[in-house]
């Protein structure tokens, strides 16, 4: 069996046997150096493991700044992926705009020139046209002149005619007043 004496009793085993003594002095004067050396241990093993706590803490602490640092790098990396995508995605879409602008300014400027095409092509038929009826409108009015013209010529040669058959009247009317 194993047995250990200290100032506080003697531990037998497992059974501990406190001593009876009450007051300080009543201890020996090594024990009452023992007493001090214990306490003056176990300060020194609490300061140890205070300065151990802070000695943790502050390395803790400089981890938190440490990890604090990488995730705010880490999240300013992230805004700024952001903002270059939403840049790249404003530029496609900037490009998709101007590409539909220029189709629809093509398409506009396609059938600008078709209504063009198509006002000229009209423009055509009507001077065409215009210019048919205006042979025609000659047409008509040289048959009507010619026709006036023939018309007159009979007239004329029928008011001759009949001037003769007058005149020829007349002479045998004078000849008959004569004879």
């Amino acid at each position: 069996m194993v047995v250990r004496r200290s100032y506080a009793g003697l531990l037998r085993g497992t059974y501990f046997e406190p001593r009876k003594v009450t007051r300080l002095e009543d201890l020996s004067e090594a024990d009452q150096e023992a007493i001090v050396n214990d306490i003056l241990t176990e300060r020194i093993r609490k300061i140890q493991g205070l300065n151990e706590k802070f000695a943790l803490r502050a390395l803790k602490e400089e981890q938190q700044a440490q990890e604090a640092f990488l995730w705010a790098k880490e999240e300013e990396e992230q805004r700024q992926k952001h903002r270059e995508e939403r840049l790249r995605r404003s530029a496609d879409a900037f490009e998709v705009f101007a590409r539909r602008a220029q189709r629809e300014a093509r398409e506009k400027d396609r059938q600008a020139e078709e209504l063009v095409a198509e006002l000229r092509r009209k423009d055509q038929q009507a001077a065409e046209a215009a210019k048919l009826a205006e042979e025609r409108r000659l047409q008509l009015q040289s048959r009507r002149l010619a026709r006036h013209r023939q018309l007159q010529m009979e007239a004329d040669a029928a008011a001759r005619q009949r001037r003769a058959q007058l005149r020829a009247s007349a002479e045998q009317r004078a000849l008959a007043l004569d004879a």
